[in-house]
């Protein structure tokens, strides 16, 4: 019997762009997370776990399973998870995008035409939630960047021996070479 097992790399939210407009104590908003605002998180709480769709109750991948980081693009997910519904919407594509939830330690708002901007510089990361078509994601620009599912045939399933400070520091030397060759 074949393990159900996928690997995810996932953009939870690219930084510096403003969300879609919603509405708040019956204003227009608009959110922005500044570079930098994750990285402030990460180090002071740590790692999250990953949701379905912000459920507490549908836990995707425990937080020890859970790598973020936060490179100049944003907030980056490493997980894997043996949850077989989650492979499955995996696997058909009805993962549609990403979120996280949060709690605002600094902002600013500023009046712009027709709504609020809200930027966020430092927030405290309660959670990271993949949405399926259930849910509409609030950023531009976040969503899955690489999964590997299994095969009817064959079966991909990585072990990492590496600590995720070893893992992190590794994806950061990567970054920087690739990188390298932009220049």
């Amino acid at each position: 019997l074949m393990e159900k097992k996928a690997n995810v790399e996932a953009y939870i939210n690219v930084v510096e762009r403003e969300s879609k407009l919603f509405k708040k104590d019956g204003k227009d908003y608009k959110e922005r997370i500044r570079a930098g605002g994750f990285e402030n998180s990460l180090s002071k709480y740590g790692d999250v776990p990953v949701l379905l769709n912000h459920n507490k109750n549908f836990i995707v991948a425990e937080k020890e399973d859970v790598i973020l980081y936060e490179d100049q693009m944003g907030l980056m997910a490493l997980f894997k998870t043996d949850n077989a519904d989650i492979v499955r919407k995996l696997a058909n594509d009805e993962i549609v995008g990403c979120s996280f939830g949060f709690v605002p330690l600094e902002y600013k708002d500023v009046q712009k035409k027709g709504y609020i901007l809200r930027t966020i510089s430092r927030l405290e990361l309660t959670e990271v939630s993949l949405l399926d078509k259930t849910k509409v994601p609030m950023y531009y620009g976040q969503g899955i960047v690489h999964k590997e599912i299994p095969h009817e045939l064959e079966q991909r399933v990585y072990q990492c021996k590496m600590t995720k400070i070893e893992l992190r520091d590794y994806y950061k030397k990567l970054e920087d070479i690739i990188n390298s060759y932009d220049r």
